[in-house]
């Protein structure tokens, strides 16, 4: 299991890993994720890092991690993996995809109708869904976008 801890206080910001249920936690990254982190489909991991600082990768299964991008890529998104394996993610008001592991970054959608809070992408209807709020009590008549993408299937070996 792998934690995110953002080092409030007197706390120790990071990622945290257990290998037995919770009893002990090791250290594995001084760097402090945000959110949720994606498993994609090579066994990679991807996790947001908080205040705008970029996004990290594991390839074994958490143990290490390594920065992929910098700060002013993304801002807390939830990154997601397409069907051809390219990661994507909102990026203030743009969608953003990246085909290199998450080293760069390419807009698709810039700007974005609305500020979105997150971002779907479905196979079926080929387009990216984007959403937003107003942190009030009612669904807003634009509260979901979608953008037409279409993308080729990921060759099989």
């Amino acid at each position: 299991y792998l934690v995110n801890a953002s080092g409030w206080g007197k706390g120790t910001g990071g990622v945290f890993r257990t290998t037995n249920g919770g009893v002990t936690w090791a250290p594995v990254s001084a760097l402090e994720a945000n959110g949720t982190p994606l498993r994609a489909s090579d066994g990679s991991i991807y996790w947001p890092l908080m205040y705008d600082r970029g996004v990290i990768r594991s390839t074994d299964q958490g143990q290490t991690w390594a920065q992929v991008c910098g700060a002013g890529v993304m801002k807390g998104s939830r990154i997601i993996e397409l069907p051809d394996g390219k990661l994507a993610a909102v990026a203030g008001k743009s969608i953003k995809t990246s085909a290199d592991h998450g080293a760069s970054w390419t807009p698709i959608m810039e700007p974005t109708p609305v500020q979105p809070a997150g971002v779907i992408y479905a196979p079926a209807r080929q387009a990216f869904f984007i959403w937003h709020w107003d942190c009030k009590d009612k669904v807003l008549t634009n509260a979901i976008w979608r953008h037409d993408f279409r993308i080729e299937a990921k060759a099989v070996p």
